[in-house]
């Protein structure tokens, strides 16, 4: 019955694990790219307006910073060329000066975008959204945000999908474990012939057993063994 459950259940347990970790798997990029839509379209807005008129970015506030272990608010930097620092609104323990790793601008200078993330602290992650502009004096421009809200949805989701699973997976193997122990028609017919079967072999067993011990006794007839004579001792007798 054991080996009949396992039949049951294995197809349909693998299945189950497969589609649920492949929806997750297609869900928490569709939030991952949810946290990119917005930044990616302040982006462009700015490139276009830093590509008519690069004077706008020596106008922009620094006082009201964004504080990514607080807030999921959109930050925005621009660097320029050299890859220095021209302004940022993302601040860090007070602190705006953070800037994101070389690398990634080297790859924007190239491709003209790169989208990532970046943890500039332990326990900080941030999507960013990095883009060259161009012109007399090129440079960057950086917009991000805090991934701890999308990340809050993605583990929320992670739990639904367990949950989801594993009772999926209970169900699953109840069903078998019932089906398994009912007897179908066909298993019935199955256990008669085998039962049949055997009832067959022992008797024949039996059948052969009986013959030999036949032979065996006609062979005794034919042949008697010789009977072993026990010499008695003749005791004389004292006058």
């Amino acid at each position: 019955m054991f080996q009949k459950f396992l039949r049951l259940a294995f197809f349909p347990v693998i299945i189950i694990i497969l589609t649920t970790a492949t929806t997750f798997v297609l869900l928490q990029q569709n939030i991952r790219l949810g946290a990119d839509e917005e930044i990616s379209t302040l982006s462009d807005n700015i490139i276009t307006a830093v590509e008519k008129n690069r004077a706008v970015l020596d106008n922009q506030p620094q006082d009201q910073l964004v504080d990514p272990t607080k807030s999921d608010l959109i930050f925005i930097q621009a660097y320029n060329d050299d890859n220095s620092l021209i302004f940022s609104t993302l601040g860090i323990d007070g602190n705006n000066q953070s800037k994101v790793p070389q690398g990634v601008l080297d790859t924007a200078k190239k491709n003209g975008r790169n989208n990532v993330t970046w943890s500039p602290k332990k326990d900080i992650r941030l999507a960013v959204v990095i883009q060259r502009f161009n012109g007399e004096k090129p440079g960057f421009i950086v917009t991000g945000r805090s991934l701890k809200t999308f990340d809050a949805k993605v583990y929320k989701l992670g739990k639904i999908a367990s949950f989801a699973t594993l009772i999926s997976i209970a169900l699953v193997s109840l069903i078998s474990a019932v089906w398994a122990y009912i007897e179908t028609p066909r298993e019935k017919r199955i256990r008669k012939i085998i039962k049949k079967e055997h009832n067959i072999l022992n008797l024949e067993k039996v059948e052969e057993e009986n013959i030999l011990d036949l032979e065996k006794v006609e062979s005794d007839l034919v042949d008697p063994k010789p009977k072993k004579h026990i010499k008695a001792k003749s005791v004389s007798k004292k006058k």
